[in-house]
């Protein structure tokens, strides 16, 4: 999936990001066993990232907990 170039922006701080990044991986946690190998990886790689996760991987995450929601 692609996004609109304006998507780096998402009016977040960095701390505001983290935690919803944290919030994200949480709610897909349940979800872990019927994601694609690729989704689990990013959402591996997700659950331990410090600040500075960008605008695009925040939209990922919304993306999978909406596919298995």
């Amino acid at each position: 999936m692609s996004y609109h170039p304006l998507s780096n922006e998402d009016g977040l701080s960095p701390e505001e990001r983290l935690e919803r990044v944290m919030e994200l991986v949480n709610k897909i946690e349940p979800y872990f066993d019927q994601l694609t190998p690729k989704e689990k990886a990013f959402v591996e790689q997700m659950s331990g990232y410090l600040p500075g996760a960008t605008p695009k991987q925040l939209f990922w995450l919304r993306d999978i907990l909406e596919r298995y929601q």
